[in-house]
């Protein structure tokens, strides 16, 4: 009896550190993005100089214009949509094309982060960002996909 005390204690310390652990990695992640602002537009961003050799990306934005914004389940906006057209032509994968940030984009976006090693939460930030291939286009070459190099 007393082994089977000891078994079922250790069992119980495994789970409740496990949820510590769990809970101090989220406390972070979420600290971290609690300081960014909202993507709520898309924005365009043109390689070189901005001339007829030039290459463009519409990439999420806060309403202010800066990238380093975070998106999750329940945003909805053009920030969305723009997150969700790349997803699907650069990275192949199916998702309804509606603006609307839900289960099926977070689940896209968790894909991504665990390809791009980085942790997956499902929530579109700056380290998602860089392991996402976007759709770039040029007017002469027309669309390609590639990483950001901003």
């Amino acid at each position: 009896m007393r082994s089977l005390r000891r078994a079922v204690a250790a069992v119980a310390a495994v789970f409740l550190v496990g949820g510590l652990i769990g809970e101090a990695d989220t406390a972070a992640a979420s600290s971290e993005t609690q300081m960014l602002s909202t993507c709520t537009k898309a924005v365009d961003w043109v390689s070189g100089t901005g001339g007829p050799n030039s290459w463009r990306v519409s990439l999420p934005a806060s309403g202010g214009g800066s990238w380093d914004c975070i998106m999750g389940v329940g945003n909805q906006s053009e920030a969305v949509l723009a997150l969700q057209f790349s997803i699907r032509l650069c990275h192949g994968i199916e998702l309804t094309y509606d603006g609307i940030y839900g289960q099926q984009t977070a689940d896209a976006v968790r894909h991504i982060q665990r390809l791009g090693d980085v942790p997956a939460d499902g929530v579109y930030g700056p380290q998602t960002q860089a392991v996402i291939r976007w759709s770039w286009w040029h007017r002469l070459h027309g669309r390609t996909c590639g990483y950001l190099d901003v």
